[in-house]
C-alpha cells in the first residue's frame, strides 16, 4: 500500500513546475504530498514539497497568491494522525510537529476564526509539546491561544495567558506584543482605564 502510494507520489511530482504557478500546478503538486503521506515519506513532504514549493517559505505563496485556503488545509491534514488536527504525525521531528501545529493553527484561524475549536486544539497540542525552556515558541503559541479564548468570551482563561505573555516579553523586542495581548483583554472585559495604560506602554 505504501509502495503504492509511493508510485502515485512520483507520478505527480513528475506533473509539475519545481514551483507551481497556477492553481491547477499547485492541485498536482497537493496531491503529490498527499499521497507521499500516505507512503510514510511525510520529513521530504513537509520540507521539500510543502514549505519550499507550495508555500515558498514565508511568502504563503499557494495562500496569498493562488487563493488556496483550502486545500493548504486540506493538505496540512495528510500531516497529521488520522486528520486530527492534536496529533501531527510520530513520523516528524518534535521540531516539525511544533511547527505543523502552529501552521494548522494560523490557517485554520484564516478560514474558521479565533475561536473555532480546531485552532484551540492546535495551539494547545503545540503547547504540550515545546520545552518549558523554549520561551520564543511558547511566546507565539501563546499569543494564538490568548486570542482564541478572548473570543470565545473566555476572558479570565485569556487574561491569565495575556498576563503571561507580558511577563515572558519584558525587556524583549516583543514587550509591544505583550503589552497589546494585555491591553486588548482589559478592552473586552470593559476596564478602560487599564486597556489604555497598558496600550500606553505597548506604543
Amino acid at each position: 500500500w505504501r509502495q503504492a502510494n509511493a508510485v502515485l507520489c512520483e507520478h505527480f511530482s513528475g506533473e509539475r513546475r519545481e514551483s507551481p504557478e497556477t492553481e491547477a500546478e499547485a492541485d498536482l503538486l497537493c496531491r503529490a504530498i498527499s499521497h507521499g503521506c500516505r507512503a510514510g515519506l511525510q520529513l521530504s513532504m513537509l520540507h521539500d514539497n510543502y514549505l519550499k514549493r507550495l508555500m515558498r517559505g514565508d511568502e504563503d505563496f499557494a495562500v496569498n497568491q493562488l487563493g488556496l485556503l483550502g486545500t493548504v488545509i486540506s493538505t496540512l491534514s495528510n500531516f497529521f494522525d488520522g486528520g486530527n488536527w492534536t496529533k501531527p504525525s510520530t513520523e516528524l521531528t518534535k521540531g516539525d510537529r511544533i511547527l505543523l501545529l502552529k501552521e494548522a493553527g494560523r490557517h485554520l484561524t484564516a478560514l474558521k476564526g479565533y475561536a473555532a475549536s480546531p485552532v484551540g486544539d492546535c495551539y494547545n497540542a503545540a503547547l504540550n509539546v515545546i520545552d518549558s525552556t523554549d520561551e520564543s515558541e511558547r511566546f507565539g503559541i501563546l499569543l494564538g491561544l490568548c486570542r482564541y479564548h478572548r473570543l470565545r468570551g473566555e476572558l479570565k482563561r485569556s487574561g491569565q495567558i495575556a498576563a503571561e505573555i507580558r511577563q515572558l516579553a519584558r525587556g524583549k523586542p516583543e514587550i509591544a506584543a505583550g503589552e497589546r495581548a494585555i491591553s486588548s483583554n482589559y478592552f473586552y472585559c470593559g476596564e478602560f482605564k487599564k486597556c489604555e495604560e497598558h496600550a500606553k506602554l505597548g506604543m
